[in-house]
């Protein structure tokens, strides 16, 4: 899980941008940009780099 200060602004899928809501899933090829009042750190990163099994 993110941080709760950290903002997902935007999903890079292939050539498509999203603009993410409640229910975007973040996929593994994904690229995202993230806006977090305290900087991007090593919890935001673990958390986008999981693989979803835990």
């Amino acid at each position: 899980m993110l941080p709760r200060e950290s903002l997902v602004i935007a999903t890079e899928r292939g050539d498509t941008v999203l603009a993410p809501h409640g229910e975007t899933t973040i996929r593994a090829d994904d690229i995202v940009t993230v806006f977090s009042k305290d900087g991007i750190g090593s919890r935001t990163l673990d958390a986008l780099r999981r693989d979803g099994s835990s």
